[in-house]
């Protein structure tokens, strides 16, 4: 019987945690999501020194796949470590490809980790609308596995209904960061310009122009302008979806369980308790 999709497994040599801060797991996910849509990606989820993806493709298209990613994080994330043979497993049937699928999304609960309350080293923030750059993966869901409900979704978040909010406004660029994967808001890009520019809609005038210049890192005067500029409606509702995700989370986003991390000082080996921020 000939394959349908094809789930693939990419881990290190040596089983070292892949990406073990907030940033480098937006950094992966940036990577996957570019390195997917040729491939027509469903999922990804990365635990903590192992990345599964689920595509739709041949299995040498799958390996491809597999080697460009690893060699983009290889060098974007500046590992000293090189990848094992990454595995690739066909998938042969729909029941397959759906239980796959679910798996993939639930590799932080499948694995008892606790470090990355938001998803965000998956595409489930993408397929809920909290996040833009993996939209794509949508279409493919709704594509080839069209019983995908948004009830099933929530659920990999442990929350029965989601929906967007103006706060905690203390969460705001937490949120901002999340819902873009960008590591800061400093820069001139027009996509920082765009991340920037919906921060200040969804703040609105609930923060002076002096209060929020710091936070966004930029001077009054540029807050004064961007509550002027044309805003990309949707990444608002991606960033009032986070602010909806960290209110109904509320504590549990500050409780950043201890787990066993990685030893810059011993080339990332899994040896010492860490703090995931």
């Amino acid at each position: 019987m000939t394959s349908i999709a094809q789930h693939i497994r990419i881990r290190l040599a040596n089983d070292r945690v892949i990406a073990p801060t907030t940033e480098e797991r937006r950094l992966v996910a940036r990577l996957v999501l570019a390195q997917g849509q040729m491939e027509n990606l469903l999922c990804f989820g990365l635990a903590d020194c192992h990345l599964h993806l689920e595509a739709v493709c041949e299995i040498q298209a799958g390996l491809q796949l597999a080697r460009r990613i690893e060699l983009s994080l290889f060098r974007r994330l500046g590992l000293n470590v090189r990848f094992a043979p990454a595995y690739v497993e066909p998938i042969r049937d729909i029941r397959h490809l759906a239980n796959t699928f679910d798996y993939i999304l639930g590799q932080s609960r499948h694995h008892g980790l606790n470090w990355d309350p938001l998803h965000e080293a998956t595409n489930l923030p993408d397929l809920i609308g909290m996040r833009l750059i993996g939209r794509y993966t949508i279409a493919n869901v709704r594509r080839y596995l069209p019983r995908v409900s948004r009830k099933q979704l929530l659920g990999h978040l442990g929350i029965p209904d989601l929906q967007p909010s103006e706060g905690p406004l203390e969460r705001i660029v937490e949120a901002v960061l999340a819902a873009t994967a960008l590591s800061g808001l400093q820069g001139k890009s027009r996509e920082l310009a765009e991340a920037r520019r919906a921060l200040v809609a969804v703040v609105g005038r609930r923060m002076t122009a002096a209060r929020l210049a710091p936070l966004v890192g930029v001077s009054p005067q540029m807050i004064t302008r961007l509550r002027h500029g044309p805003v990309n409606q949707e990444l608002v509702q991606a960033i009032q979806l986070q602010l909806g995700l960290l209110s109904v989370l509320g504590d549990q986003y500050d409780d950043h369980t201890p787990y066993l991390g990685t030893d810059p000082t011993n080339n990332g080996i899994i040896q010492i308790a860490a703090r995931i921020p």
